[in-house]
């Protein structure tokens, strides 16, 4: 895989009161490189209603992916198949714990593609929200 990415994320949430228009796709050019097993992509993300950018940071190993996020908003939610984890998000309106259940992971990785499929329950400040999906695609671009 090329240093130049092109990295696509859609979230979609199934619980009562969301639509389809809270569904979320968002698609960036960033950085890869691969050290010790883990695959790292970092990009740029301009925070909706706001001129404020957020780095963000999605580490993937066999069994856990990572998302940290820093900038207007900061979390560092962990994906590990079969556990729950807990993690304090902050925004620009407040803060709130998020619990992730993680029910189900998939990495597939070719010479310059990869796609991530995660699928898990999300908790937020101990009640219940919603199952969500994750699916998130990076591909090679020229490095020119």
């Amino acid at each position: 895989m090329n240093r130049k990415v092109s990295i696509k994320v859609c979230g979609l949430h199934s619980a009562e009161g969301y639509d389809e228009d809270d569904n979320i796709e968002v698609i960036s050019i960033g950085s890869y490189y691969k050290r010790n097993g883990k695959h790292y992509i970092k990009y740029e993300e301009l925070c909706e209603n706001s001129s404020t950018v957020n780095s963000n940071l999605i580490k993937i190993s066999p069994k856990q992916i990572e998302f940290i996020t820093k900038g207007q908003s900061v979390t560092h939610m962990v994906f590990r198949l079969g556990e729950k984890n807990t993690t304090y998000y902050s925004t620009p309106f407040g803060g709130m714990n998020m619990s992730i259940d993680t029910y189900d992971l998939n990495v597939s990785e070719d010479e310059d593609f990869m796609s991530v499929d995660i699928r898990y329950g999300l908790e937020v400040n101990l009640d219940y929200v919603a199952e969500c999906n994750v699916h998130i695609e990076i591909e090679s671009l020229d490095d020119k």
